[in-house]
């Protein structure tokens, strides 16, 4: 799907030396970058630092200023930390000069360790959720011109979630919230699990 690819394509990165890269922005009508954009191309520039084998652990984001949406983006990256078991990995992400965003990455071999995860609570089908989609959809009637055709565009995941928010007339939800986002393709969706 042009979504996925898009996608894919906003997360490859060109690199202009060892240790920089450069990225594009995306405009999804809103008036500066979005966090998430700067944060998965951070660490699209973080995982070229590390050899393939070593897995992302722990990631940690600082937002410093506002990004224009009109200028691409410089990741700089510096090796930390490189031992047997972990690389840790700095990222600056910039903008005319101007800091974005600091990020930490530390990349771990697979190893057998402790587990410290929570139990899966118990979960109903993802297709009693809400589709993300038919939300918008449903809502796409109160917002302004230039956000309509963005929130309403093909996305690369079906996002579908347990409880249902109305950002227009607020409801108090649950403290939990059960989302459901496989990748969609051409010809299915992938659910991945690694």
């Amino acid at each position: 799907m042009k979504a996925l690819q898009n996608l894919i394509e906003l997360l490859t990165l060109k690199q202009l030396d060892t240790h920089q890269f450069q990225g594009e922005v995306e405009d999804l009508g809103l008036p500066k970058v979005f966090g998430g954009q700067i944060m998965a191309q951070g660490l699209s520039a973080a995982m070229q630092q590390v050899e393939l084998e070593r897995v992302l652990h722990s990631f940690h984001c600082y937002f410093i200023n506002a990004g224009d949406i009109h200028s691409p983006i410089i990741y700089e990256t510096e090796i930390l930390r490189e031992g047997k078991s972990f690389t840790s990995v700095s990222v600056l992400a910039k903008q005319q000069n101007t800091l974005l965003c600091r990020m930490t990455a530390s990349f771990q071999l697979k190893e057998q360790g402790f587990d410290h995860q929570s139990v899966m609570p118990e979960v109903t089908e993802p297709t009693s959720y809400y589709s993300e989609n038919e939300l918008i959809k449903s809502m796409a009637s109160l917002l302004p011109s230039h956000l309509k055709e963005k929130f309403q565009a093909e996305r690369p995941f079906e996002v579908r979630i347990k409880y249902a928010n109305d950002p227009f007339n607020g409801v108090k939800l649950p403290p939990k919230q059960f989302v459901w986002c496989p990748v969609r393709t051409t010809d299915s969706l992938i659910f991945n699990d690694s």
